[in-house]
């Protein structure tokens, strides 16, 4: 999930913050104005479907009691005829019927007809036959080929004891519905004696039944039956004895519950478009009444509203564009100035600056690149400060790399000139100034063992002596374990120095300076003592040589705050008549674990 998030991320930033912004807004506004649209219009389109499909039922269950209604006229007439006994006796009568009983069977339909029953509005003709399929009785009306009798007597004994709904065509081009009554014998109801056929006009149903049903624009209303075959359309274009879109409808409707309402309506994909199927069957024709209703007049409604959907998506776009715009710019532009100020250091213009004008975390970016710039001129300056000295140093290192040769060349002479006059004093003198010089001109390490720090001592304290007229004596404490441990170069110096200057007599009184050194809880103490004169620390030198000892004093204070820091200490005690005492403080880790890190020295613990 990790890896595919920063997957999104690292193709996301391949895209500018416009366009990013913009994307944005675009996802977060318009797509789930679009996800609601959507939503609420696929369950306003459900809704409208359940409620119109409801509704149709509802027509179809009226147009279903009209049917029966109507055509119970019709039935009453074809059953009436099954058992009249006239008809009875003509037709268990198994001999071919004489001119004169057909005209007797004429005689008694027509009174029949015209005497005890409401003829049909819609009846055009009614035919009896035998079960050789002779007729005994035609009205005379227009007639059908014989294949035509042959289907309808052969679907009335399919469906018997009900009638059976036939759709013909007649010689004279009249759509006719038949319906055929299978004629049993009144004494064995499983004897057949013939058939009774009443031709009733199409116009039953499509101009007085379904005609009445306004189910909606291009909706179809067809009674189907039970072999898929069509009965009669409010349609013309629906060819009639033919399969109903290949049967697909009446098997999706035998796979419905018909106990459940809804198992009556449902989605039908026709090749041109989706419709809305709703059905109920009629026990009277023993067909099913179908409605077809294309969803584009069920959507119709909602169609209307599309474009004002639209129009209020492109208001909301250009909301968001412009909004994502002025926040693109609220963003952008400290950015810019950012990029802008970037390019002028670039081209060393090291004085550009990020204007400033909000307060937001793009301001404290801005402020902190501004500080940091400001840092960086400073820096930059110094740097420019220190390539000066650094020049004038390398100046000096040529001087220094000249001079140190010719001044111990010269001083080497002056050594051989006292050794031939037999000075000792003045030879002793030159070659302790020569060890100095050596120890300070040309070895460049910072620290030193212990040993080699008081070796050099001593040379400086020959040369003081001479000066001093041997007024002072020098005695060292200094356990020989401590002979290798490593401190900064010329560190004591300074403090024997004070000793001798703050601590002889001027009466030729002989002081004792002690230079000792212990470890004690992991620290180590240097002190450098004297049983002098003393001074007042706290009182200042007056004299030029006093500030110079004093500088000396503090320049080893600031080089063991410098590289040893809080782990250093030095401190010094002195007191008119009572002498001095300086102790350096230093930490127990030897010097060489120390690394300079930026002109200081830290401590390195995994040495």
């Amino acid at each position: 999930m990790t890896k595919f998030i920063s997957l999104i991320i690292k193709y996301t930033r391949r895209l500018n913050i416009s366009t990013r912004l913009i994307g944005s807004f675009f996802l977060i506004s318009i797509l789930p104005l679009l996800i609601i649209s959507l939503y609420f219009y696929s369950a306003y389109s459900d809704a409208v479907t359940d409620k119109l499909g409801q509704a149709n039922l509802t027509a179809l269950l009226q147009i279903s009691k009209t049917i029966d209604a109507t055509l119970e006229d019709y039935q009453y007439l074809g059953g009436k005829l099954s058992i009249d006994p006239t008809i009875q006796d003509f037709l268990s009568n198994d001999t071919v019927l004489s001119e004169k009983k057909q005209e007797i069977i004429s005689r008694h339909m027509n009174s029949l007809i015209s005497d005890t029953i409401v003829y049909p509005p819609f009846m055009k003709t009614i035919k009896i036959l035998d079960n050789h399929n002779t007729f005994i009785y035609d009205m005379g009306y227009d007639d059908i080929s014989f294949s035509a009798y042959q289907d309808i007597m052969d679907k009335t004994d399919q469906q018997k004891p009900d009638a059976s709904w036939s759709y013909v065509n007649t010689f004279m081009g009249q759509k006719i519905i038949i319906l055929g009554h299978r004629i049993n014998s009144t004494q064995n109801m499983n004897t057949p004696l013939g058939y009774t056929l009443l031709f009733i006009s199409e116009q039953i149903f499509t101009n007085d039944i379904l005609s009445a049903a306004d189910l909606g624009n291009d909706s179809t209303l067809v009674i189907l039956n039970t072999d898929g075959t069509v009965l009669t359309s409010n349609h013309e274009a629906i060819k009639r004895n033919e399969p109903y879109y290949n049967n697909e409808i009446l098997d999706e409707i035998l796979t419905h519950n018909p106990s459940d309402i809804r198992d009556n309506f449902f989605t039908y994909q026709n090749k041109d478009a989706p419709y809305l199927v709703v059905y109920t069957k009629n026990k009277t024709l023993n067909s099913y009444i179908i409605s077809s209703i294309p969803f584009s007049y069920i959507r119709e409604e909602a169609y209307k509203i599309i474009p004002t959907v639209v129009l209020f998506i492109l208001l909301i776009l250009g909301i968001c564009i412009l909004l994502s715009t002025l926040l693109y710019h609220t963003i952008m532009r400290p950015i810019h100035n950012a990029v802008d100020v970037c390019k002028d250091i670039r081209t060393e213009n090291f004085s550009s600056r990020i204007e400033i004008d909000a307060d937001d975390e793009l301001a404290f970016l801005s402020i902190n690149i501004n500080q940091m710039l400001d840092k960086n001129q400073q820096l930059l300056s110094l740097i420019k400060k220190d390539e000066e000295r650094k020049r004038v140093l390398e100046i000096q290192m040529l001087q220094y790399q000249i001079n140190p040769h010719f001044l111990f060349n010269t001083l080497s002479t002056l050594k051989w000139i006292a050794e031939l006059n037999q000075v000792p004093v003045l030879e002793e003198m030159i070659t302790s100034l020569s060890e100095i010089l050596k120890s300070s001109l040309i070895n460049n390490e910072e620290f030193v063992c212990l040993s080699e720090e008081i070796r050099i001592l001593n040379y400086y304290i020959q040369i003081q002596k001479v000066r001093y007229l041997n007024k002072f004596e020098v005695q060292y404490e200094l356990p020989p374990e401590l002979d290798d441990f490593r401190i900064p170069r010329f560190i004591l110096q300074p403090l024997v120095e004070n000793s001798i200057y703050h601590g002889t007599y001027n009466n030729g009184k002989m002081i004792l300076i002690t230079v000792s050194a212990f470890c004690s809880n992991g620290y180590m103490l240097i002190t450098v003592s004297d049983n002098g004169k003393g001074f007042d620390s706290d009182r200042p030198r007056e004299d030029k040589k006093g500030q110079r000892i004093s500088i000396g004093i503090q320049n080893v204070q600031e080089r063991i705050s410098r590289i040893y820091k809080a782990q250093g200490n030095f401190q010094i005690k002195s007191k008119p008549g009572a002498g001095t005492c300086c102790t350096i403080t230093l930490p127990a880790t030897q010097p060489q674990t120390l690394k300079n890190i930026g002109g200081s020295y830290v401590s390195d613990t995994n040495s």
